[in-house]
């Protein structure tokens, strides 16, 4: 009987789910902390206590990961823990301006959730002057009509070098994502809801998938908060010339018209992640998810290949 191999250990699934999720923020020059790793584990149920115990005592885990304290990186990645840390120190800045430019939009008629998404949520800009992303749902039938008003809105704090950008809005009827994907998991799942608490769970509850996706990211507490809004009688006092006939004419007027510029535009840049109907609007023009996918996938190969048990160097 021949000798069995004797080779490296093989992962099993909760170390291939470190890796993957170490993976995926390395993308953004982003270490861990042990507690999102947990959080952020594909599909795999864990508790803290184990991501800490297979960090400390997986031999295959160890050759490829690094540990300083708290935070985690792959294997040749220390740098971006200094990083982490200058990154943080723009956000408390950038975070000022975020909070007034939503509490401003929020205010607008037709709106029912703003929330921060982008690299602002995980406090990892590259300067205090980084666009700030947001998430908007509106009332039924007044998508284009609200995103007319948040472009006016844009174009005056533009003035002040505030750069803001809309990158999807959605109606109450439509918040079922279309997307099932670790990309839009991961933008859920990250999302800061400043106002429209509710709507947010409305939004949770539309997307049960994720819990599937992530099981371990239950709602942060950033979440669960709500800034409130004082002006909420004279906004629904707004919207009452436009809930009739007058609001119905110019929603469809401005959805024709932007359909044809943006689809025009997303012709040119070949995205094909744009979705622009009736309910919802996403421009995503540069394709960024499907660049984030394919760094994503090219780290997470590279990490999982043979050599890299021999201490090469993280991507």
């Amino acid at each position: 009987m021949p000798p069995v191999p004797v080779g490296p250990p093989a992962p099993d699934d909760l170390a291939l789910a470190i890796v993957s999720a170490l993976a995926y923020a390395d993308v953004f020059d982003y270490p861990l902390t042990v507690a999102q790793i947990h959080r952020y584990l594909v599909r795999t149920p864990a508790t803290v206590a184990q991501v800490e115990a297979a960090l400390a005592h997986d031999p295959w885990l160890a050759a490829r990961v690094e540990r300083h304290g708290d935070m985690v990186c792959l294997h040749g990645r220390s740098a971006t823990i200094v990083l982490r840390r200058e990154r943080a120190a723009y956000a408390r800045a950038l975070w000022r301006s975020g909070r007034i430019l939503a509490w401003l939009v929020a205010h607008l008629p037709f709106v029912r959730m703003v929330a921060v998404i982008g690299s602002l949520t995980m406090d990892n800009v590259r300067s205090s002057r980084d666009d700030v992303d947001l998430f908007i749902v509106t009332s039924q039938g007044r998508v284009w009509l609200t995103r007319a008003l948040v472009i006016g809105l844009v174009r005056l704090v533009a003035l002040a070098r505030i750069d803001l950008c809309p990158n999807y809005l959605l109606s109450m009827r439509r918040l079922a994502m279309s997307a099932d994907d670790l990309f839009t998991a991961r933008e859920l799942a990250q999302m800061i809801p400043l106002y429209g608490r509710e709507t947010f769970a409305d939004l949770l509850a539309a997307n049960r998938w994720l819990a599937g996706y992530l099981p371990n990211a239950a709602p942060r507490s950033e979440q669960l908060r709500d800034l409130g809004r004082a002006g909420l009688a004279v906004q629904h006092l707004a919207e009452r010339p436009l809930a009739g006939k007058l609001g119905v004419g110019l929603e469809h007027w401005l959805q024709n018209r932007k359909l044809v510029e943006l689809a025009a535009r997303a012709s040119v840049t070949g995205s094909r992640e744009v979705v622009l109907e009736a309910e919802i609007c996403k421009g995503h023009l540069d394709s960024h998810g499907s660049k984030i996918r394919a760094e994503y996938d090219r780290r997470r190969e590279r990490v999982l290949a043979p050599d890299s048990a021999r201490g090469a160097p993280g991507p």
